[in-house]
């Protein structure tokens, strides 16, 4: 904890620093659970918008949006942070922190925690939203955003609907990138966004096997300069009687 800063919490005494608010005002909008990554004087930051099912038809439906401010457990011995029932009861948030690593994961504690879907289950997944931004001397490498300064947070109080106009109507996409780096304005590699991935916690000691690996979907989205990321998993998944929960689902 950081009482005398104006950030909440923080790691820094690693190759890359990591801060936190709980609320953060940012030009007159109030924001939560906001994380930023730091590494050589640059930064990336990032907050949960919402979860919500989406299909094949451009359907979506509102699960959750994070609740109005609760308390994390801050848990040093295993680096991390953790808001229990953030999106609800049995699904909750966390940033994982490790010498290399920042991982961001939402947890699914019991398939009986999500609700039924209302919309049409031809290609439904669940996704996890989650808002970027990045300093202005900061660019990936993937010929995203170019030319457009992405150095604050879009409004995580948005409507369903107009998180909805935001999916359909992008100003631009990029669906399942690769491993890509963000550069600085010399374009030097300052740290790198990996392919996401999901796990559940199926263990089995005597075949020597641990949790099933799960690919999930990744798409990052612009809409003017608010950027999101929508990290989907399938419902074939969720209902696949070999998955052992809890899910993890790295954002």
């Amino acid at each position: 904890l950081t009482p005398d800063e104006d950030w909440d919490a923080a790691m820094e005494t690693n190759g890359y620093q990591f801060r936190l608010w709980h609320e953060r005002e940012i030009n007159g909008k109030k924001f939560n659970y906001v994380a930023q990554f730091r590494r050589a004087g640059k930064w990336i930051e990032m907050a949960p918008v919402s979860l919500i099912y989406e299909n094949d038809l451009g359907e979506t439906q509102l699960i959750s949006n994070p609740k109005e401010v609760i308390e994390p457990t801050i848990d040093n011995g295993n680096n991390q942070v953790t808001w229990y029932d953030l999106f609800g009861e049995g699904i909750d948030f966390r940033y994982n922190l490790n010498p290399d690593k920042f991982f961001k994961t939402v947890i699914i504690n019991d398939r009986s925690v999500l609700p039924e879907p209302t919309i049409s289950k031809e290609g439904l997944k669940l996704s996890v939203v989650m808002t970027l931004a990045w300093g202005e001397d900061v660019k990936p490498e993937i010929n995203f955003a170019d030319n457009v300064v992405i150095d604050e947070l879009a409004n995580q109080n948005s409507s369903i609907t107009k998180l909805d106009e935001t999916i359909k109507n992008p100003d631009e996409k990029a669906e399942n990138p690769e491993v890509f780096s963000y550069e600085d304005d010399l374009l030097r590699d300052i740290w790198w966004m990996q392919e996401p991935k999901a796990w559940d916690s199926y263990e089995n000691s005597d075949l020597g096997e641990g949790a099933h690996q799960i690919t999930i979907d990744q798409e990052l989205i612009r809409k003017d300069n608010n950027v999101y990321a929508l990290l989907s998993v399938h419902e074939t998944t969720l209902n696949n009687p070999e998955i052992i929960y809890p899910l993890f689902i790295d954002t």
